[in-house]
């Protein structure tokens, strides 16, 4: 990652075969035949940050997300190698979600000589009171001409502790939980046996024998080690590509259905696919693919059994604003699941 061009490397421009690894590699934005992917980049939106003159942006937080009340910053930078001196210019910008100008503004005029790459200004804002998350999109303009670029941001609103009574919560994970919700009571605890939804690690012995009594379940798998979010280089790993179904789990989660810097905080090594059948059969919400294997993120126990949803690999305990969020969601959902 080049902070100081656009943030992103393409190896080949097209995909690749890897005849030695048998693979057909990704990671460009094109496919083998020169042509756009479905749901990928266009080559319009490429030449926005790829061509002779581009406008590039660091911003904080670097993770772009953040929170009502929090002040975003943003350095814009110029890059520019064509003939032309722009003499006396200046940056015009906003900031949209929905459609809606959330913030918008003017920067300093400057001039930009061939073979300036350079900060040219500095723009901030403060996220707004929001009843839901929301994708916002930053846009920045170079007066008189045909350039611009865009950034994908997502704001959390303030999030307030819920009231869960009525769900119990694993020893192991009732102080984590126990910071972020009121209402929790302990699985091993007497009033537990009122509870309809039991929130447990991985196998929790108190977790399945609540589910086999007919209780609903959300099962948090392991999300240890470093974000499963680096694309192939020389190598492939176990990130080749995410897609996450259109589904009510997700609720207001302001995500799209591939993988963006929205989930590089939460997404870690998935549960290896396929499972073992002795397990039963899954619905599943958030599938990945690595070089050699796919991998399962969110998914749910299918057919006649108690509604059991599970994680693996995505690290909703993690203190972050999309981590508490998205488990959130995952405890509407539950609670309102049919069995």
């Amino acid at each position: 990652m080049d902070p100081a061009c656009d943030g992103y490397s393409y190896w080949t421009i097209v995909d690749v075969m890897v005849p030695q690894a048998g693979t057909y590699t990704g990671q460009g934005f094109l496919n083998a035949f020169w042509e756009e992917k479905t749901g990928g980049l266009t080559c319009e939106r490429f030449r926005d940050f790829n061509d002779s003159t581009v406008l590039l942006a660091k911003i904080g937080p670097e993770s772009g997300i953040a929170v009502s009340g929090e002040v975003c910053a943003a350095d814009l930078w110029i890059s520019h190698f064509t003939p032309e001196t722009y003499e006396s210019t200046q940056l015009s910008w906003r900031l949209t979600a929905d459609d809606e100008a959330l913030a918008e503004g003017i920067t300093p005029r400057f001039d930009a000589r061939p073979g300036d790459v350079k900060k040219v200004a500095q723009i901030s804002f403060a996220v707004p009171e929001l009843p839901r998350p929301v994708h916002a999109l930053l846009e920045v303009s170079l007066a008189g001409y045909e350039i611009h670029n865009h950034w994908d941001l997502w704001f959390f609103p303030k999030r307030e502790k819920p009231d869960v009574s009525g769900i119990a919560v694993t020893e192991d994970l009732y102080e984590i939980l126990n910071a972020r919700y009121t209402g929790l009571v302990k699985a091993n605890a007497h009033d537990a046996k009122s509870a309809h939804l039991i929130i447990g690690s991985w196998d929790h012995p108190d977790l399945l024998a609540a589910v086999a009594t007919g209780k609903r379940g959300v099962m948090i798998g392991p999300a240890e080690g470093k974000p499963n979010i680096e694309l192939g280089w020389w190598s492939l790993g176990d990130q080749v590509g995410t897609a996450f179904a259109n589904h009510a789990v997700f609720g207001d989660f302001p995500h799209a259905q591939t993988l963006s810097p929205l989930w590089f905080r939460l997404i870690k090594r998935g549960m290896p696919l396929p499972i073992k059948s002795k397990y039963g059969k899954h619905i599943y919400y958030a599938v990945g693919e690595g070089q050699k294997q796919y991998f399962a993120y969110i998914f749910q126990k299918a057919g006649d059994t108690t509604p059991l949803l599970m994680t693996y690999g995505m690290d909703v305990l993690a203190d972050t604003p999309e981590g508490a969020w998205l488990l959130d969601m995952f405890i509407h959902y539950m609670r309102g699941a049919t069995v």
